[in-house]
């Protein structure tokens, strides 16, 4: 939730704030609230679809100051919409205003979204840093505030609501915590033997500092003020009669700093400030609303009141006895969710939720039949990339609903006549518009048979988990080599990916990403070689043997020779940002985002990739508008990735790995699109380039045109022009078919 205005009057009035130390203490962190506002605080890019290493190295940072300082942080995350859907305006009108960044940044213009893959890498890093965390039911906030008074230790947050709840422990809003270490002056300054000798310098909010400064306010009418001054349930506008009646008190403009967007919340303390009870403020309040619509707002007011009085009760199941005890148990108890149409659903899966084994999107696809999609930085006026995986969702759905379809085909006039019955509601974006879609779940799968009901899922074996995929996705089971079994879910997304873009990816797309995660893996190697462990997938992956084989001095040359992709690129007038690019990873985001979905739903029978080692939104951007820019893109990654060397050897193998596989249906729209400056920076590279070629033995011009007119059974592409030709095109019937929307 949010309360409007508050952290804006909070700020102009630091005096409710105290300096503090934070060291030696456990700590209650609102954990989307955390992960959005770290990626943010370091002002990583998001242009361009999100730099996960960058996030991933900032966010281990982070963890480990905490750890020096003995602070023991419990992250707590948001579970699922409520079933009341009496926020549901709220989250579609964030989606509303997240479309419309995301189409002002894809035109050049400024702002910030959060790449749609950031909560797994997040989550990644807590689960490898083994830090305690746990997924609410619904909203999150009143049991993160229980948590915190059963331990007596402050809230990190930057959700305004905490200024409401009276914590025992205190409120740290995000935005004035400074992460650097602080180390004590003397020893004297440490207490205990056992504490530590480094803090954080933080601010820490109190209610009773809040409320001294209103004349001793009573701290029971705070739930009214956010409620009255609107939040996530309840618009203020619903008050505008209200507030046409409070009257101003003259003198407070010398007590705060106080805008005229905030003098209404002055007028209501002081009106709070004469009030003998809350029942007689909510009456004062109704009798100023319209007769016919008192009932529903007293209601909307008193469960938006009680979201913040709830502050010492479990809902749902006990997060101080799973954080102290580990016991999930007591999750199958209290914490029993019942589908769309009301019946149990297993407790596995409710405690796979709970402890944010699987995404929390599963639970509105069970509970509500409802999935509202992130937009990302896309070109607005193509097909949504979320198109491009939609199957993978209906899989997904499929999966979820296919124990209720069973149960309701015994039960058929139980079935009611709205779409949500037997489809999920989807809320996508058509162009620059937010739109509705039913997407019906696939229940029988190819060469399987039907749909494992969420019952028998943890029954099955990893090589049937295994086949589902393959079988209901048709992903040839040859796709990877044995030593790429860590990327075999990235190579699905790719092959998903070039069969359903749509405006079709060019063939630099895919080579670039092929280059991303070579040098990812680089750059995690460099990394490993110095004080950092290296990471867990990078062992034994075939990445790892390459890098051996090469000589310190051939591994520098390779980082000197792409390490300038890696730095945002500059755009102006006469060089614009190109959208088309950008979507073109997007919708590979996509792939990506539903197919880890998909996996963590069947209990991963496939390896989970770790983002910061195959995805990099600038480097992605830069690299493939570079080879746009090219005359010849294969002669120029062959010179960045250094002829005769084992690295080119393994972007050979691996382009060829999936050539073999995919279709190449797909045209290289961009090189009939070139830039004027593009153009021209070609042309100058073009002698050089024919120098190089013309020094090329004929066994490796054959090889290198292998590379793209292999032939199979599963492929077949014709040159049909010279390969120095920069306008030739690569070009296959389309043999798939784009899955149908309902609207």
């Amino acid at each position: 939730m949010g309360i409007r205005g508050l952290t804006a009057f909070i700020d102009n009035n630091p005096q409710f704030l105290q300096d503090h130390k934070l060291h030696d203490t456990r700590i209650i962190i609102d954990g989307n609230n955390f992960y959005f506002f770290l990626y943010d605080f370091f002002n990583i890019p998001c242009h361009f679809g999100g730099d996960y290493d960058v996030f991933c190295k900032r966010v281990r940072q982070v963890f480990c100051h905490f750890r020096t300082c003995n602070i023991s942080p419990y992250l707590v995350f948001d579970g699922g919409y409520e079933p009341s859907d009496r926020k549901l305006a709220t989250v579609l009108d964030r989606a509303s205003k997240r479309r419309y960044i995301a189409g002002f940044i894809s035109h050049g213009g400024g702002g910030r979204i959060l790449p749609l893959l950031t909560y797994e890498a997040f989550r990644k890093v807590v689960e490898e840093m083994d830090i305690p965390h746990a997924s609410c039911v619904y909203e999150a906030d009143d049991q993160i505030a229980a948590l915190a008074n059963d331990w007596n230790c402050p809230v990190l947050s930057n959700d305004s609501d905490f200024y409401i709840f009276d914590l025992k422990g205190g409120f740290i809003p995000l935005d004035y915590i400074d992460f650097n270490l602080c180390s004590v002056k003397s020893h004297k300054e440490v207490g205990n033997s056992g504490e530590s000798n480094h803090y954080l310098q933080v601010k820490i909010y109190h209610t009773d500092n809040f409320v001294k400064s209103f004349n001793g306010l009573d701290k029971t009418v705070l739930p009214l003020l956010a409620t009255l001054l609107g939040n996530d349930y309840v618009d203020r506008t619903a008050f505008e009669a209200f507030y046409k009646k409070i009257k101003y008190p003259k003198h407070s403009s010398k007590h705060f700093v106080l805008p005229k967007k905030h003098r209404h919340l002055i007028g209501l303390m002081h009106w709070l400030n004469c009030l003998s009870s809350i029942e007689s403020g909510l009456e004062q309040v109704l009798e100023l609303t319209p007769k016919d619509k008192r009932d529903v707002l007293k209601d909307t007011i008193q469960r938006s009141m009680e979201g913040y009085t709830n502050k010492y009760t479990y809902k749902y199941f006990n997060l101080f006895k799973f954080f102290t005890e580990g016991d999930t148990t007591e999750l199958a108890e209290m914490g029993e969710l019942c589908d769309y149409y009301g019946n149990p659903l297993p407790s596995w899966f409710s405690t796979v939720l709970r402890t944010c084994q699987i995404p929390i999107v599963l639970q509105n696809v069970a509970v509500l039949h409802r999935v509202i999609l992130n937009c990302q930085v896309e070109q607005m006026t193509e097909t949504s990339a979320s198109r491009c995986s939609a199957k993978v969702r209906q899989i997904v759905y499929g999966l979820v609903m296919s124990s209720t379809d069973r149960r309701l085909e015994k039960k058929s006039d139980t079935v009611g006549k709205g779409r949500r019955d037997i489809s999920v509601e989807e809320y996508d974006r058509e162009m620059k518009n937010l739109k509705k879609f039913y997407m019906e779940p696939i229940k029988e799968i190819p060469d399987y048979g039907n749909a494992p009901s969420l019952e028998e899922i943890p029954k099955l074996s990893q090589s049937h988990r295994q086949d589902i995929i393959f079988s209901s996705l048709e992903i040839p089971r040859d796709i990877y080599g044995d030593n790429m079994m860590s990327l075999s879910l990235v190579f699905f997304a790719m092959w998903i990916w070039v069969h359903n873009s749509v405006p079709k990816i060019s063939l630099n797309h895919l080579k670039a990403y092929i280059v991303n995660l070579i040098m990812l893996h680089l750059k995690y190697w460099r990394v490993g070689k110095g004080q950092i462990s290296e990471p867990r997938d990078m062992l034994d992956s075939q990445f790892h043997l390459v890098f051996r084989e090469m000589s310190e001095k051939d591994l520098n040359q390779l980082w000197k020779n792409l390490e300038k992709f890696f730095k945002k690129p500059e755009h102006t007038k006469k060089n614009p940002i190109e959208p088309d690019v950008i979507h073109g990873y997007s919708q590979l985001q996509a792939c990506l985002h539903d197919l880890i979905c998909l996996n963590r739903l069947l209990l991963c029978p496939f390896p989970t990739p770790c983002l910061e080692l195959i995805f990099h939104g600038t480097f992605l951007y830069s690299f493939c508008r570079e080879l746009h820019c090219r005359t010849n893109p294969d002669l120029y990654i062959m010179e960045m990735l250094m002829k005769n060397n084992p690295v080119l050897q393994l972007y050979n193998n691996i382009l060829s790995a999936l050539t073999r596989v995919i279709s190449l249906h797909f045209v290289e729209q961009s090189v009939t699109h070139r830039k004027k400056n593009c153009v021209k920076n070609a042309k100058k590279k073009r002698k050089r380039e024919e120098n190089l070629l013309k020094k090329d033995n004929p066994e490796t011009r054959t090889g290198y045109s292998e590379t793209v007119t292999t032939e199979t059974n599963s492929m077949s592409l014709e040159m049909n022009c010279s390969i120095d030709n920069r306008f030739s095109l690569l070009q296959l019937d389309d043999e798939s078919e784009r899955q149908k929307d309902f609207s």
